[in-house]
């Protein structure tokens, strides 16, 4: 495998940058939706049961797709003389949205004209076997995804392919396939995609990543998520997360040379999975390289080979053209060892065996209370959320949705005088202040749970020596600001120990306050053998983006790949947001710097999406409610630049009962132009 280092332009920078500057913009032009978009129908999910991923994924994901125009298919140059949208309804249709030129100084609501493409197919829904196993159960439901391929023909024009994915609401394995005609707005259903997977990754939902035509085929990028199976193998070694992901490159055999004709008869497909990645957390993006079989992508943690065959051998469609499936067995013993029978393994235990580790441990002094947990697998700052109350605390990890410490206090404390550090990222340390300085607690919680005080006094010592020490150069009691903002500083190796040691403080003030950017690795998976008959999965490139973390993608207008770019996006580093192109075989260039974009996007609240113009003139931080910041991409050696603040709620346009209605997303539909999509309207802005 080799190791990717990203390289910054340093030509790229602008030392000389000093600020933004707010300019004046037109308001919005609001244009009703045909009928608005009922989250609680749309999404199907429960906040209260379902995982922290998947509720993030939706958070993060983009419901607004530009749609391919038959100017822009025949002359690129051309692709503002008309701007089309498509998303999904409540109803699973599909609505077209095309939109006034941007030649017209102010957009006419009038003017735009909205089209139902085609209904989703309806039919039987097919539960995964985890959901047949236990139907109490909800199922796991992913956000809505639409994808555009241009397939290419003899002709002046190439046709379109249409793949669509409701999330899962139907079927755990479904992507609905059609043919689109931009000029005549046809759209007609080629085929139902089933996506199968060997028994080793029972998945739900289901989400189009990417889609490229190789050799008159159709390579597809599916996401779906994998709940936590009782018995797996991977869970014998190490605590998962209630739910994993399960990253897939599909290949689909689809009559993609006479897309468009009408008598085609709708019929089941189904996809043969030549690869399978699987990661705790959803990917930022993912990409297909036809050539060399191989998935680019990027997310907040690393990815892993699932053992990967070609589907096609062992899995079957039924009379309905649902995949027929295994239910998941636990696996077998692998040794004498482990093949202990349930009456065995219930017995009692043996007089040699040692109990349990503590979960944690602690001392207190006069004023303060000190817990130190340690992790059970290395955690980078980001994940880790610890919330100081009068009289709670409670410390989780976000990514893997695991609490480690939790519950009512023996007694009160002063929340904005406690503070935690992470230290080689396995060991977490809470300092409690005591609002009573003379109470002297007999144990941690409000309800004793056994745990004594039993933490040495040398080790505190170093603890409290260390505090001294970055307290003496830093002042972090107390510099809240009074505000309730956060901070965070990592402190090298001179202050003792190998790694480094990062503190933040957090109160119940900064529930909604937003860190900085999630962490992330980049990386490129492939088949061995290329033609997936034999082959199997294996990690190629791979880079951890050392400094940098994840903030947005491009805006891309054309899904064409060109000159073998394979995607534009933004990492944060320092207080800059560099913008980075990655080319075929992980190749990475540094193209744009837009200044402090990284400082100013850290204190917008909500955010919802940071992204990228085509042209990486503009970049935007789109919140989940109300605001849409624009910056401008300052020039070489300019010490400021503009900067525009659209009110998507101004005069009640995207007001619902509850308040501003939520952003589903955003699309680029000009030069300087974007399109927002509301619960209940579409929000022409112009900058």
């Amino acid at each position: 495998m080799a190791h990717i280092q990203a390289q910054i332009d340093r030509s790229l920078l602008n030392p000389l940058f000093d600020n933004y500057k707010l300019a004046d913009s037109q308001p919005p032009v609001h244009v009703p939706l045909p009928s608005p978009l009922n989250l609680s129908v749309l999404h199907q999910t429960s906040t209260a049961a379902t995982p922290f991923r998947i509720l993030e994924l939706f958070g993060r994901s983009n419901l607004l797709v530009p749609c391919p125009s038959a100017a822009a298919s025949q002359a690129p140059a051309a692709a503002d003389a008309a701007a089309n949208v498509v998303y999904l309804d409540d109803t699973r249709c599909l609505v077209h949205a095309q939109l006034p030129p941007v030649s017209h100084a102010s957009p006419d609501p009038a003017a735009v004209r909205f089209t139902r493409l085609h209904a989703l197919p309806a039919g039987s829904p097919s539960p995964s076997p985890l959901q047949a196993a236990s139907p109490a159960r909800p199922p796991i439901v992913l956000p809505p995804s639409i994808v555009f391929v241009d397939i290419p023909t003899d002709g002046p024009t190439s046709r379109v392919v249409m793949l669509v994915s409701d999330g899962g609401i139907h079927s755990s394995y479904a992507v609905e396939a059609f043919s689109f005609c931009p000029a005549t707005l046809q759209t007609t259903h080629l085929a139902t995609i089933q996506v199968a997977h060997s028994p080793l990754a029972v998945c739900e939902g289901s989400m189009v990543l990417d889609a490229v035509e190789s050799n008159g085929e159709l390579l597809v990028c599916v996401l779906q998520a994998m709940p936590a199976i009782k018995g797996d193998n991977h869970s014998q070694q190490r605590t998962l997360p209630p739910v994993r992901f399960a990253l897939s490159l599909v290949r689909v055999h689809l009559p993609v040379h006479v897309a468009g004709d009408s008598a085609l008869p709708t019929k089941s497909v189904l996809g043969d999975v030549l690869l399978t990645l699987v990661g705790d957390s959803a990917p930022f993006f993912a990409r297909i390289e036809a050539e060399d079989l191989a998935l680019c992508i990027s997310a907040p943690t690393p990815f892993e080979p699932l053992r990967s065959q070609s589907t096609r051998d062992h899995k079957q469609l039924d009379s309905n053209g649902n995949v027929q499936a295994k239910a998941i067995e636990p696996p077998a013993p692998t040794s004498a060892a482990s093949a202990t029978t349930t009456t065995e393994a219930t017995a009692e235990p043996a007089a040699s065996a040692e109990p349990a580790p503590p979960p944690y441990a602690w001392t207190q002094t006069g004023d303060e209370v000190t817990i130190v947990v340690s992790l059970p697998e290395p955690s980078a700052k980001q994940d880790i959320r610890v919330v100081f109350q009068h009289n709670t605390i409670s410390a989780k990890c976000l990514r893997r949705d695991a609490t480690y410490i939790a519950g009512t206090l023996f007694d009160s404390i002063h929340p904005a005088d406690c503070l935690w550090t992470l230290e080689d990222g396995r060991r977490l340390t809470l300092y409690l202040e005591k609002t009573n300085s003379d109470m002297r607690w007999t144990h941690v919680f409000e309800h004793d749970d056994g745990v004594l005080e039993s933490l040495e006094p040398g080790v505190l010592a170093e603890y409290l020596e260390r505090l001294e020490k970055y307290q003496g150069g830093a002042g972090i009691r107390g510099t809240d600001g009074g505000d309730g903002s956060s901070m965070a500083v990592d402190q090298d190796t001179s202050l003792g120990g190998p790694g480094h040691m990062e503190f933040q403080t957090v109160t119940e003030r900064q529930e909604n306050v937003d860190f900085e950017g999630a962490s992330m690795v980049l990386m490129r998976a492939a088949l061995s053998h290329g033609d997936g008959a034999a082959g199997h999965a294996m990690v190629t490139h791979q880079s951890t983006m050392p400094g940098m973390s994840w903030l947005g993608g491009s805006l891309d207008r054309a899904a064409r790949r060109v000159g073998g770019r394979l995607m534009v996006f933004m990492v944060q580093s320092d207080v800059d947001a560099i913008v980075f192109e990655l080319h075929m075989g992980m190749r990475l260039q540094h193209t744009a710097t837009v200044c402090a974009l990284g400082f100013v996007q850290a204190s917008k609240r909500d955010k919802k999406l940071v992204c990228l113009t085509d042209d990486k003139e503009l970049a935007f931080v789109l919140e989940s409610k109300q605001y849409l910041y624009a910056y401008e991409r300052p020039l070489a050696r300019e010490s400021s630049a503009k900067q525009f603040v659209v009110d998507l709620a101004g005069h009640g346009h995207a007001a619902g009962p509850g308040g501003p209605s939520l952003v589903l997303g955003i699309a680029q539909t000009g030069h300087r132009r974007v399109c927002v999509l509301q619960q209940g309207s579409l929000a022409l802005v112009d900058l």
